[in-house]
């Protein structure tokens, strides 16, 4: 289902909303506008699933196998956007692994300091 544009800013004007609540009462908003808004609800429980493979997952293989059923489950759900990012997973699952076969090693720091440089080039 696509968001049309009178969607998008009734989306805006709930996400002003849950900004201002109390973290109790936005996390029970947020379970009830996810069975509102179906495919938002779909997108947010895919990126809490993503976010989870990099938190609890210790392995490459088992790495491996998160990402894989992470596209799966999206490949087969309603969401356009995720259909394309499981399609970009699957490109560059390779590289996405290298996280746990260097042993958590990412560049980070490495990137930040390189925006930072563009930044000040920007403004000189």
């Amino acid at each position: 289902m696509k968001i049309t544009n009178q969607r998008t800013v009734s989306t805006l004007k709930i996400t002003v909303i849950m900004l201002n609540l109390p973290p109790i009462r936005r996390a029970g908003r947020i379970k009830k506008l996810r069975f509102e808004f179906k495919d938002l609800g779909a997108a947010s429980m895919m990126k809490e699933y993503l976010r989870n493979i990099y938190k609890i997952v210790n392995s490459y293989s088992l790495a491996r196998t998160a990402f894989l059923l992470w596209c799966e489950k999206a490949e087969i759900s309603e969401v356009f956007c995720l259909k394309q990012m499981a399609k970009t997973i699957r490109r560059r699952l390779d590289g996405l692994l290298v996280y746990w076969k260097h042993d958590k090693l990412t560049s980070a720091s490495q990137e930040v300091f390189n925006n930072k440089i563009g930044w000040l080039t920007r403004q000189a």
